[in-house]
């Protein structure tokens, strides 16, 4: 039997080891640029991801990621430091991104519903569709509690529980006084406490 040979050379002459991209010696990389795309990218994905897939679902939710990158490199002039930080205003690009995609949902429901006969339709929610994530997860008394909650009341309340942003960045995502998030926000403690018991809001935290 011919021995095997172990010999990497490729048929041009050169090691395939050569061909790697050469390392830049550390002295001389180039520093990035904390406000280019990429580095505002790396630095907020995750949790914008797993906001929206904690809301959608796993496929909407990169689907709609993608949507707000999009839209804030798109008009990265709008940023205003003095209205919060880099997190909050990628925070709300994602509310407004996730506001339209419910009412995408339920113009899309109204026109099947049209499309089927049917003689009445029963208006749809923004956040229909958290509630049949949850559902699923047989989660249907935190479900029932947040559906009762006002929308602003339940947007402080899920921005609180599931990111990890401070009073004045929801109060800058949300474009609100951070009085107005904290009433907001003790209220929705208050009657998720009240439906479900003092350790309500650490049972939604986990939630997934």
């Amino acid at each position: 039997m011919a021995a095997v040979s172990h010999n990497d050379d490729r048929a041009d002459g050169t090691d395939r080891r050569d061909r790697r991209p050469a390392r830049r010696p550390i002295g001389r990389r180039r520093p990035v640029d904390p406000h280019a795309p990429e580095a505002v990218y790396e630095r907020n994905v995750d949790a914008i991801y797993a906001y929206l897939a904690r809301r959608l679902g796993p496929d909407q939710g990169e689907e709609l990621t993608s949507q707000v990158f999009l839209e804030a490199f798109t008009n990265e002039e709008r940023f205003d430091a003095r209205r919060g930080n880099e997190r909050a205003w990628l925070f709300g690009i994602a509310v407004n991104v996730l506001r339209h995609h419910h009412r995408q949902e339920a113009r899309r429901r109204r026109a099947v519903a049209r499309l089927q006969g049917r003689g009445r339709v029963v208006e749809i929610e923004e956040e229909s569709a958290l509630d049949r994530v949850w559902a699923r997860d047989s989660r249907d008394e935190i479900a029932t509690c947040l559906a009762e909650l006002a929308p602003g009341e339940r947007e402080v309340l899920l921005l609180h529980a599931w990111t990890d942003l401070t009073y004045a960045d929801i109060a800058g995502a949300l474009d609100l006084p951070i009085g107005t998030v904290r009433s907001r926000l003790s209220r929705a403690r208050t009657r998720l406490a009240a439906s479900l018991g003092p350790h309500a809001l650490r049972n939604l935290r986990g939630t997934a």
